[in-house]
Order: structure tokens, then C-alpha cells, then sequence
């Protein structure tokens, strides 16, 4: 496929399965994928954590609970079906999300019409995880992936807060791997809301327990590289992010794509300058993706190819015009607040270039109206200060 050649022939892909990450398998780690109902599955070794493998084993686990958890490998690989969801284990008289929400697809989840059924499943396993007597650390998992959504959505408050409480009960369960991928999702929350002092804090915890316990995990190699990209410090930036792309798994643990991880990658290859190479990584960025039917990361994926259109040796604002839009289509269909407002800067930033003056303030006027909205401070004055130089 060459160069400009990213966007689909015929339109969005349609259904249920064409939104998110392996149809949000990733959702659950310990738990059922969202679009799975696990009294309907038959009971397989598990391939997860062994203490966790123990107790789902034992008498006092749930029963719709024993052939799910320590079933990531499973979960990374699984060929999605046609089940729906079964209804969220939540307190009666207290929804996890509004009627208005849960008509919105998720970035993370399926494509499933219900934003957050899936985080309502997740934060039931952990209220059944405590019940049941089951490794307190289980119970973190829930809480770090509701942040993640939550973040893509730009409801940054709760985000936070799920992705702290993680930490914390990972933290008082000395769970190594648990408080990793704690960090990870801390790191991501803070990532996605622009403070890199914040996401930078949270990267460098878990990069330090992974060097103490001599593991690897792109989550948190992928975040801190691409942290330390944004920051100017390439020279730390490239190692990091080539090093994440590296082996056979498309998603990590949190359901850090392999196609995020290229995206980063290409994103750094262009603030080095190297321009081939970024537009290579981010053209197998979008090919992954949409091999995957991970809606949410081809949007951001087709943003970074916008990005180094403009920004190539031969820019082709023709093409990043195309990418931009289609990137901000799908922002706006799932729900992806931030990126929305992403894609109205890059499209500011663009017009600004071919000297459509009206139509840059208008774009920006519209990111930086988004931007306040959701309190992404730094991005709230670098949108301001475009438009303060167009005036």
C-alpha cells in the first residue's frame, strides 16, 4: 500500500465487531471478554497467573468465574463471536453510566452500542472477586481498565480516580505484575490529558519495578518512550518505543495495541526527522488496525499519518486533509472526545498552512472550546497561542 493510499474504499466498516481492540478481549484479563458470556464457554487450562488459576479452581469461585480468569493469552487470541453481553453485576438503582452514555460505543469495547456495558461487567468481577475471597489484587484490574475508557472519552476526573484506586489496592496486594499495569494505566490516564510531568511520574514507577524484576512489558516501555518523546528527549525516546514493538503479541495486558505502540514510534521518527520512516510506521499502524478491527487505534493511527503528510519532505496537505477527516469521523462516532479536539487542531494547523485563514479559526476555535471543556491545560494554550499568531 502506498503512501496515501490509508483510507478505506468503501466506507466504515459496520456491526458490532468493527470498533475497538480484538473486540474487547483485553477488557478483562481475569475476567470474560465484553462480548462474551462465560457460562457458554467451556472450561480450558489457564495460562494466567497461577494463584489466580488456584482459587478460580477451587470451591468458593463463582462459577461463571473458573474458566475465565488468567486467561489473557486466550483473550489476546480469541476468535470474536456473535454473544452478547450478559447484564452487569451492578448494585440495583446505581447504573455505572446514563441512559445517553450507554447509546455510545466505546473506543475500547467492540462496537457494542452501550459505552461502558463492558466497564459495568469489569467492575462487577471485581465486587465478585472480593466476595469470593479471590487474590485481592484481581480486584485492581476492573478499576485500570475503567480509567483507560474513561480517558479515550475524556472524562478525566473518574479516570483518575479508577486508575489511582488501582494502584493503590495493586500496591497493598504486593502483586508485582498487578502494580505494572497499574502504573500503565495511571501513566496512560495521564497521557492522554497532556500532563506529561504526571504520566512521566507514573511510567518511570513502573519502568523501575520491571528492571527490578526483570521483565518486559510494552505498556509501560511504549508510555515512557513516548513521554520522553513529547518532552524532546529523542536520544531516550527511540530505543523505548523500537524496543515495544518488538514480538508477537498485538496487545498487551492493558490492551495497549501493537498498533498504538507503531503509532508512538512513527510519531517520534517524526519529531527526529526521519520522515520515510515515520510514514512507514504509521501506514502498518493503520493496516494493523483495521486487520484487527481496532477502531479506536486506526483513528489515531490515521491522525499520526495526517501529521507527517503535513510534515514530510514532499507534504501533501491533499492527503493529510483526507486523513485528518477520517480520523476525526471516527473520533466523533466512538466518542473519543480528546482525539476529536486532536483532529480539529490538525486541521486548524492545516488550513493555517494553505492560508484558508477563516477556516484555521474556526478549526481551532473549536479545539481549544473542547480542550477547556475537558481540562487539557497544555493543550488549552498551545490552541490558543495558534490562534493568538492567526489573529
Amino acid at each position: 500500500m502506498g503512501q496515501g493510499d490509508y483510507l478505506p474504499p468503501r466506507g466504515w466498516p459496520e456491526g458490532r465487531d468493527a470498533l475497538g481492540l480484538r473486540g474487547g478481549a483485553h477488557l478483562l484479563r481475569g475476567g470474560a471478554a465484553c462480548r462474551r458470556s462465560p457460562t457458554r464457554q467451556p472450561r480450558r487450562k489457564s495460562s494466567g497467573d497461577r494463584p489466580a488459576a488456584r482459587v478460580a479452581s477451587g470451591p468458593r469461585a463463582p462459577r461463571s468465574l473458573r474458566p475465565n480468569l488468567g486467561v489473557h493469552a486466550r483473550g489476546r487470541g480469541h476468535r470474536d463471536g456473535d454473544r452478547r453481553p450478559t447484564p452487569a453485576r451492578t448494585r440495583p438503582g446505581r447504573p455505572w453510566c446514563s441512559a445517553e452514555e450507554r447509546r455510545r460505543p466505546c473506543p475500547r469495547s467492540g462496537g457494542e452500542p452501550a459505552s461502558s456495558r463492558h466497564c459495568q461487567r469489569a467492575w462487577g468481577r471485581g465486587r465478585i472477586a472480593r466476595r469470593a475471597a479471590l487474590p485481592r489484587f484481581f480486584a485492581a484490574w476492573p478499576h485500570a481498565w475503567a480509567g483507560l475508557v474513561f480517558a479515550h472519552l475524556g472524562r478525566f476526573a473518574e479516570a483518575i480516580e479508577h486508575a489511582t484506586e488501582a494502584v493503590t489496592i495493586a500496591e497493598s496486594a504486593d502483586h508485582a505484575h498487578t502494580v505494572i499495569e497499574s502504573y500503565g494505566a495511571l501513566g496512560g490516564v495521564s497521557l492522554e490529558q497532556g500532563d506529561l510531568a504526571s504520566a512521566l511520574h507514573a511510567f518511570e514507577n513502573g519502568m523501575a519495578l520491571i528492571r527490578r524484576r526483570n521483565v518486559a512489558d510494552p505498556n509501560i516501555i511504549s508510555g515512557l518512550g513516548y513521554v520522553y518523546a513529547l518532552s524532546g528527549r529523542l536520544a531516550e525516546a527511540l530505543p523505548l518505543l523500537e524496543a515495544s514493538i518488538v514480538g508477537e503479541a498485538s496487545i498487551s495486558a492493558m490492551g495497549l495495541g501493537l498498533a498504538v505502540r507503531l503509532t508512538r514510534l512513527a510519531e517520534a521518527y517524526l519529531l527526529a526527522g526521519r520522515t520515510a520512516e515515520a510514514a512507514d510506521r504509521a501506514g502498518s499502524a493503520v493496516d494493523l488496525a483495521r486487520k484487527h478491527k481496532e477502531r479506536a487505534n486506526e483513528a489515531l493511527a490515521l491522525r499520526a499519518f495526517a501529521e507527517i503528510m503535513v510534515q514530510s519532505d514532499r507534504p501533501d496537505a491533499g492527503s493529510a486533509l483526507r486523513h485528518y477527516e477520517a480520523s476525526l469521523a471516527l473520533a466523533q462516532e466512538i466518542g473519543m472526545r480528546p482525539l476529536t479536539a486532536h483532529g480539529h487542531f490538525g486541521l486548524g494547523k492545516l488550513y493555517v498552512r494553505a492560508g484558508k485563514r477563516q477556516q484555521a479559526a474556526e478549526q481551532l476555535a473549536i479545539a481549544t472550546t473542547i480542550y477547556r471543556e475537558l481540562g487539557m491545560n497544555a493543550w488549552v494554550a498551545r490552541s490558543e497561542q495558534a490562534l493568538q499568531e492567526l489573529a
